[in-house]
């Protein structure tokens, strides 16, 4: 092997074009996972009544017969920061954010879940089915 075939680090031409395309394929990995955030949204029920919001970064309040519950969104995450509810266990819940994932305060008589949006790459397909 020529001496001129390896770079200062002692790197041949081969080895820099694998770890350029591992840095890359690993850049574009995140592009990919932080474009799911966006293909989910959070549904909340209440009252009969649903209500469709996105996961960005948010606090609301969701009033219901039985009184107001505060909604937190942070990094596509979800949970319930405080309930007028008697024992808080929905308080007490950790953050959703997958899709399936909830939260269930039965005394407010309010249900949020994580549900993801339909779309064309969202398809089933014959064998899943």
């Amino acid at each position: 092997m020529h001496e001129r075939d390896k770079s200062p680090l002692g790197l041949r031409k081969y080895d820099i074009i694998i770890i350029l395309l591992s840095i890359i394929g690993i850049i574009l990995s995140f592009i990919f996972l932080h474009k799911k955030v966006e293909s989910k949204s959070l549904v909340i029920y209440a009252d009969g009544r649903k209500k469709v919001y996105s996961l960005q970064c948010a606090k609301f309040d969701v009033k219901t017969k039985c009184g107001t519950v505060k909604v937190k969104v942070n990094d596509g995450r979800v949970r319930i920061i405080e309930s007028t509810c008697p024992d808080k266990w929905c308080t007490r819940m950790g953050p959703i954010d997958e899709p399936g994932e909830y939260i269930v305060c039965l005394p407010s008589k309010i249900f949020i879940i994580i549900e993801e949006k339909p779309g064309k790459d969202r398809e089933v397909d014959a064998i899943s089915r």
